[in-house]
């Protein structure tokens, strides 16, 4: 599963909204909503893991 299949499942089922998750990542709204938007974007959990 992709981060970005992961993370369109997560919103649906959790109802939270990119803002909202974003702000919690630390990360701005445009990148959670490029990740889930762009075609060919393969974001990967490495890139995204915060150490």
């Amino acid at each position: 599963m992709t981060v970005r299949n992961e993370l369109q499942a997560y919103l649906k089922e959790t109802g939270e909204s990119m803002r909202a998750l974003s702000l919690r990542a630390g990360l701005s709204e445009k990148t959670v909503s490029a990740i889930l938007s762009i075609e060919g974007l393969k974001s990967r959990h490495k890139t995204l893991a915060v150490t």
